[in-house]
């Protein structure tokens, strides 16, 4: 498996693998144990960061601190240390998800994918995205290069006209091979050209209505930017794929609400972006409906 460089201008999520810590039910809240931060600070700031994407490189870094066991890991160098501390006080806002907070600006940082026991490293990713702190299970989004017009509240007018017509021609098919046939996941992404889009996640037309209806009365603001969530599971495909060879590494079939920016074009609020949902999130209870002003 091949290195990735990925870029995500827009996203949300911090791969730290499968951690336990002390969660509480909102940020800055008093800690259950006196030494999170020491753990949180051993597990994801090195002194000095290896300046590579090659395996060998960080296979030593981690046989070296005997971090075999944990198959996904994230780290930052030291020198950003105050910065990443200073999300959970002004520089970072609530995600109304536990004690969770998410960045106000983008962190460059690498993510590590381990084979237990051997410390055999699969692949390094070296990612620009928004940092969430304290994750229980984090997924690293591998979206490759994508951008879209983010909007501070759902349903605001669009920056770019064709932004549904994107959308629409990234996640939504007539028709989708089954989970377990990989050849012809790789040739229908082959025949839509998104090789370049290492983590992609579709939807049918069959759906599309409802889908749009998200951004409507049947989904609930977020509180984070142009994002709501629907009020209902869907049904869709997530497809991870090696950039440039469209060979399929996995396909899930999978049953959750959906995450979607939501923008107004001509008069009608509609997804324009679709935002991964790893830990299965549903609406708050006390949200807004996603087009309510």
């Amino acid at each position: 498996m091949a290195a990735l460089r990925v870029f995500l201008p827009f996203a949300i999520c911090l791969l730290l693998g499968h951690q336990t810590f002390a969660q509480n039910d909102a940020p800055c809240q008093k800690s259950k144990w006196n030494n999170a931060f020491n753990t949180f600070k051993y597990r994801h700031i090195l002194n000095k960061l290896p300046n590579s994407l090659q395996k060998e490189k960080w296979n030593e870094l981690i046989k070296k601190d005997n971090n075999c066991s944990r198959t996904r890991q994230s780290f930052l160098g030291l020198d950003m240390l105050d910065k990443v501390k200073a999300v959970c006080t002004k520089e970072g806002g609530k995600i109304y998800e536990k004690n969770m907070c998410i960045s106000n600006q983008i962190f460059t940082f690498y993510t590590v994918i381990i084979q237990e026991v051997t410390c055999k490293i699969l692949k390094v990713c070296w990612v620009m995205a928004a940092l969430r702190v304290f994750l229980p299970l984090a997924i690293c989004l591998l979206l490759g290069h994508q951008t879209f017009a983010q909007n501070d509240a759902p349903c605001q007018k669009s920056k770019r006209n064709n932004e549904f017509n994107t959308f629409e021609e990234r996640h939504i098919s007539d028709e989708l091979p089954s989970a377990d046939d990989l050849n012809k996941w790789k040739e229908y992404i082959k025949n839509k050209g998104n090789c370049k889009r290492p983590i992609q996640s579709f939807l049918l037309r069959k759906d599309l209505d409802k889908v749009k209806a998200v951004c409507r009365d049947a989904g609930k603001k977020m509180y984070n930017n142009n994002l709501c969530i629907s009020n209902q599971p869907f049904t869709f495909f997530t497809v991870t794929s090696e950039i440039g060879t469209c060979n399929i590494w996995s396909v899930s079939k999978e049953n959750k609400s959906l995450i979607l920016g939501c923008n107004t074009l001509a008069d009608e609020c509609l997804p324009v972006h679709f935002e991964r949902n790893p830990q299965n999130r549903g609406p708050h209870k006390c949200a807004e409906s996603c087009q309510a002003p």
